[in-house]
């Protein structure tokens, strides 16, 4: 995996109340991908009109792009938050970080703008050490929400991305600022969240979402043992 260097990174914020997505089409006569198969995007085809609403894009199935945020402390322990009660979409149920890629965004700026609506702003400018795709291509991802979600289906190309911490969990959960979003949150370890999936995989949400999960500890497992044994020269400074 290749890492960004962060030094100079564009503090240009996008609004989150405007929250228009980039939607594409696959090439005429060919086949919809697999479930969570990697995706050149340069195969994809905007759409006219190229730039709908989220709610439209789930509404009609429409392809857009956003990221999986594997926040990663010190610790080598992953942040992971529990949705609340109140909200239609997998209500209680717990997940990493995740954002659609607003319309003009590059995926780093969808990173960094998802970590400061979620946590607060102070997390990527202070505890920010490295970021990076952990995947080559980045990953289909499709799911049918049914007749329950009004027929909702989210098709999305999905970047895993994993953002290092200088510092523990501890330490920087004491400046996070969750959004009403969050119901709970906890730092675990990669195998503490494997065994979590096998035990009680129902507080996932769906199956679709345990197989990401699932995909996402793997490569975050590889990068972790990597990177434990190499000089990272992409650190901000």
């Amino acid at each position: 995996m290749k890492f960004l260097n962060l030094k100079g990174f564009s503090r240009n914020e996008i609004s989150g109340g405007n929250d228009f997505v980039a939607v594409y089409d696959l090439p005429q006569n060919t086949s919809e991908p697999a479930h969570l198969s990697a995706i050149d995007t340069s195969t994809l085809i905007s759409r006219n009109p190229d730039i709908v609403h989220i709610d439209a894009a789930h509404r009609q199935g429409l392809i857009h792009h956003g990221a999986w945020i594997l926040l990663i402390d010190s610790n080598q322990k992953l942040l992971m938050l529990k949705r609340g009660p109140q909200l239609i979409t997998c209500p209680n149920s717990w997940s990493p970080m995740g954002e659609h890629r607003l319309r003009y965004e590059s995926i780093i700026d969808t990173v960094k703008r998802g970590m400061n609506e979620e946590l607060g702003p102070i997390v990527w400018r202070r505890y920010v050490k490295r970021a990076g795709n952990l995947t080559s291509l980045p990953l289909y991802y499709i799911r049918d929400y049914g007749e329950a979600n009004e027929n909702r289906v989210d098709r999305q190309v999905t970047w895993i991305y994993h953002v290092q911490l200088k510092s523990p969990g501890e330490t920087v959960g004491n400046v996070m600022n969750l959004d009403s979003e969050v119901a709970d949150w906890g730092w675990f370890g990669v195998n503490e969240i494997e065994e979590w999936l096998q035990r009680t995989p129902d507080d996932f949400c769906h199956e679709t979402i345990v197989q990401m999960l699932k995909i996402s500890l793997d490569s975050l497992g590889e990068s972790l043992k990597r990177h434990d044994q190499v000089n990272i020269r992409a650190e901000i400074e």
